[in-house]
Formats: C-alpha cells, sequence, structure tokens
C-alpha cells in the first residue's frame, strides 16, 4: 500500500516563498508517495491541486495546521508523516500545541512528524523550542537556523536548504537585458531592484531613504520594486502606500508612479500580493537589474536572494541571519550590509536596521564596477548550481522521507 504524507504549508494557489518551496518539494515526493497539502489561507473543497503550472500530483486540502481540522484529516487518511513548512508561532502561538495533539494521533496510527522551520532572527521566542522538541525530525533551512537552534536549545537538527529551478531563474544576453529595460522605460539606466512583499519584515520602505540619497548622486539610478504597492501588510498602513511614500520622498512626480515618466524614479510591477506572476516574466525582471537590494530587517533564508543569484545578478542586503551563508560562503556573490541599530518585532524577536551609510557604500563599489557586479553574478550562479538547484536539493528530500518511512525511527541528527 502506498504510503501517505499530509503536508502543511502555504497553499499552492498562493504567491509566497513557503509555497514556491512546497510546489518543489511535493512535485518531488508526490511521484513516490500519496500527497495531501493542508493549505494555509486555502478555504475552497478538497481537490487536486492546481498551481499557474497546471494541474498538481498531489490533493489540496482546506483547513488550518491545528485544531480540528487537522485531527480530522489524520483519523480520515491515517498518514504515515505529518509534515510542516510554517513558522513555529504559526500552529503554537507560544502553547506547546504538539506535544499535547501527539497523544491523540496515536490512535490514527501515531504518524511520524517532520518541521521545516525558519529563524529568521537572532532568537528563540516562546513556543518554539516546545514546538521543536516535540517532533520527530526537524529540518532547518539555513546553516544559521541550525546552528542557533543548537545554542541555544541543544537541539540537533537536519539541513536542506531551500532551493530554485534554474532552468526557470537564468541569465539572459546583455541584448535581451537592455531589451526589457527599454520596455520598462530604463533604457540605459543603472537599475537597483527589489523583489519581495511589502510588509514589515522586508521593509522595502527603509530602501526608498537610501535611494533617495543614491539618485541625489547618480541621475542615471533608477529603481523597480516587484510588490504591490497597497499590500495591507505594509509598514506605513492605514491611507499611504508605496506610490504615496515615494511621492513624499521626492522620489517621484507621481502617486500612482507612472512609469513613462522619468521624474519617477521608482518604478513598481504593482503585481497584486495575493495573485503573483508567472516565474518565466519574474525571470526577466531579475535580469532587468543591476543589482538586486534588500533593506529587510531577517530572513529565514532568501528565496529572491538565490533567484537573483541564479539569475547572475549580484545581490546587496542586511547582513544578519543568513546573509553570510548565501552571500560569502563558498565564494563571495554580492555585499552583506552591516546592522546598527534593532527593533523589537513580534514575539519580541529582535528586527535589525541596516546601517544606511554603509548600504550606500556598497551601491557605490556595485555602481562603479561593471566587473565586479559580472563576477558576483557568475559567482552567485555557481553556487546556485552547486548548493541551491532542485537537481541538488530535493534528492535530500527523498532520502529523508525514505528513511523517515521506510527505516526504523531514528530521532534528528547533524
Amino acid at each position: 500500500m502506498q504510503k501517505k504524507i499530509i503536508w502543511c504549508s502555504d497553499s499552492s494557489d498562493i504567491p509566497t516563498g513557503y509555497t514556491n518551496q512546497t510546489i518543489y518539494i511535493l512535485r518531488a515526493l508526490a511521484a513516490k508517495y500519496q500527497t495531501f497539502l493542508l493549505g494555509h489561507q486555502y478555504n475552497g473543497s478538497e481537490k487536486q491541486a492546481t498551481t499557474p503550472m497546471g494541474v498538481e500530483p498531489w490533493i489540496q486540502i482546506p483547513g488550518n495546521y491545528q485544531g480540528g481540522t487537522i485531527n480530522y484529516y489524520i483519523s480520515r487518511i491515517r498518514p504515515d508523516v505529518v509534515a510542516w513548512l510554517c513558522d513555529p508561532f504559526a500552529i503554537d502561538d507560544g502553547s506547546p500545541w504538539i506535544p499535547k495533539k501527539r497523544k491523540e494521533w496515536v490512535q490514527w496510527g501515531n504518524p511520524k512528524t517532520i518541521f521545516y522551520f525558519p529563524m529568521d532572527s537572532d532568537d528563540v521566542y516562546a513556543g518554539m523550542e516546545e514546538t521543536l522538541s516535540a517532533v520527530d525530525y526537524r529540518v532547518a533551512m539555513s546553516k544559521f537556523g541550525q546552528a542557533k537552534l543548537k545554542k541555544e536549545t541543544g537541539l540537533d537538527s537536519l539541513y536542506i536548504p531551500h532551493c530554485v529551478d534554474t532552468n526557470l531563474f537564468y541569465p539572459l544576453t546583455e541584448e535581451q537585458c537592455n531589451g526589457i529595460k527599454k520596455a520598462n522605460h530604463l533604457d540605459g539606466k543603472f537599475v537597483i531592484g527589489m523583489v519581495g512583499r511589502n510588509q514589515s519584515r522586508k521593509n522595502p520602505q527603509r530602501l526608498l531613504y537610501i535611494l533617495k540619497e543614491f539618485f541625489d548622486r547618480h541621475d542615471d539610478a533608477y529603481a523597480f520594486f516587484h510588490c504591490d504597492p497597497y499590500d495591507p501588510m505594509q509598514v506605513s498602513g492605514g491611507r499611504t502606500n508605496m506610490h504615496v511614500h515615494c511621492k513624499e520622498l521626492g522620489l517621484n512626480d507621481h502617486a500612482p508612479a507612472k512609469p513613462e515618466c522619468p521624474r519617477c524614479r521608482v518604478k513598481f510591477s504593482n503585481v497584486p500580493f495575493f495573485t503573483g506572476i508567472p516565474q518565466n516574466q519574474l525571470n526577466n525582471i531579475y535580469n532587468m537589474f543591476d543589482v538586486h537590494a534588500m533593506s529587510t530587517t531577517g530572513e529565514g533564508f532568501g528565496i529572491t536572494t538565490i533567484e537573483a543569484m541564479s539569475c547572475g545578478i549580484p545581490n546587496i542586503t542586511t547582513d544578519y541571519t543568513t546573509a553570510q551563508e548565501l552571500l560569502m560562503d563558498n565564494g563571495t556573490c554580492g555585499i552583506p550590509v552591516k546592522w546598527n541599530t534593532f527593533i523589537n518585532g513580534g514575539y519580541n524577536t529582535k528586527r535589525v536596521l541596516p546601517d544606511e551609510k554603509a548600504f550606500l557604500d556598497g551601491l557605490e563599489v556595485l555602481y562603479s564596477n561593471k566587473l565586479l557586479r559580472e563576477q558576483y553574478g557568475r559567482v552567485g550562479r555557481e553556487k546556485v548550481l552547486k548548493y541551491y538547484s532542485l537537481n541538488v536539493v530535493l534528492p535530500k528530500w527523498l532520502e529523508l522521507f525514505d528513511e523517515v518511512l521506510n527505516k526504523e525511527m531514528i530521532r534528528c541528527v547533524v
């Protein structure tokens, strides 16, 4: 009889990083096991999953990560494994939920459990240790997270990084890149790009202040933000949006920005946060950039960082959590920018703010040295092919699930 897996993460029809990785992983697992996705934010009927790529080989089921919904599906499906890809607080909210529920799951076959977890700050927040200590296999998505969890709690974990489809994200020719710039009213410009959700943790507003000073120095520098300027999760909230903010800062003459206006220095893709765009179109956006910049306050991994690397684009980002392992380990492919202050975010986590002068200095280095940008681009692409491609990462997931499902139970080991 075919073994069964329930994977709990973001729904496969919304544009998030967890969705991105879920699709990659489940395509691999569903070729061998009967697979179900309990999709957060999915409220439809139980059905064959669909993504922008078409019909997928797993079943999408509605509900949430905890409470009666997951109990219902465990009792009905009788899975051999239940796995989560999410923040531990998303299911526990500070209370040790998994340890309590595992006692109930014994009557339905006592499925083995896997938790694929991020650490996007320098903290182990309330409930995190309790949750992760209660599962059978812990999998860190970053070396930072693996080492931090061990240091703070003594808990071991496996390490499997996020991955990227290098056949969908790849460098275009200089002629093609210039053509994309021209189509977006950026012909002959130095383009600083940002791909990421317009939300407080990504903090793209911080980048706007840095860009204002950089643009004062360089008339040929422009920015392109692939995000939703009206995202309800943005820092400003209320009646303000990024279009208004850009105009208030003097970056743009219009709100909303007019792409064809030369005095609108920050262009937007205006993608709605809940839809996203096909990945081949996103590849074009990355290839339009000279630099990919993120003023993030902390990343659990950094999917857009490796997507930019896969496209041969250098990165500049806040030197926190995973920046060193992505940009510096095994070859330099970008600039990690030191941070100089922090604020306390949700669950009392430390959210850092990059040093604006250091960020500007990094942009100056990349602006003035095309050969360095090209070198970083080549190294980044090589690193993705070697460490973060589907061909390298997905076999690790198959190996793990084969072990969990077909071998004697062992606890997490490094």
